[in-house]
């Protein structure tokens, strides 16, 4: 378990940044340039990122997701070790759920305490979805659309995107 706090800077930065109990701060992720690449072993290159918008420590675990947000993937990073992993969408923007999912620039994350599953608003689907363990995404809540009707579950329909 890790006992820091963990924050995304978004615009130029593109990083992921680490602030221990100390107060002292440090980037375990992304290098400053907008793109995506994967950190897949201890030992090779930094990680790269593109808008970093929400970021999720999993409970009890080293397990950080974050919401890459211009690269439409939701990613993970061993806060240990610092790999990082991509465990939901292929980078292409779209709005699919299951096994093979498309995202469309996911922003906030949140981890349901009794589940630990993530959930995570989908700005461009109008959505909010869920990481299940399998990594498989379920859309929860909207349909991809926007309207001002009221509905619930998943034909609920935001006026605006759900941003934070």
């Amino acid at each position: 378990m890790d006992a820091a706090s963990f924050i995304g800077e978004l615009g130029d930065a593109h990083i992921v940044r680490r602030i221990t109990a100390g107060g002292t701060v440090s980037t375990i992720a992304g290098d400053g340039t907008a793109a995506y690449r994967e950190r897949p072993t201890a030992g090779s290159a930094v990680s790269q990122f593109d808008w970093c918008w929400g970021v999720a420590l999993l409970p009890s675990t080293t397990t950080l997701f974050v919401a890459d947000g211009n690269n439409h993937r939701i990613r993970s990073i061993n806060t240990a070790d610092l790999v990082t992993s991509n465990v939901a969408g292929d980078g292409t923007l779209g709005f699919v759920d299951g096994p093979t999912p498309r995202v469309a620039r996911p922003l906030s994350l949140a981890i349901h305490a009794a589940s630990a599953r993530l959930y995570f608003s989908d700005y461009n689907a109008n959505s909010i979805r869920r990481l299940e363990a399998d990594n498989s995404v379920t859309t929860v809540a909207g349909d991809g659309g926007r309207s001002e009707e009221r509905r619930v579950g998943k034909e609920c329909r935001s006026r605006w995107s759900p941003y934070h």
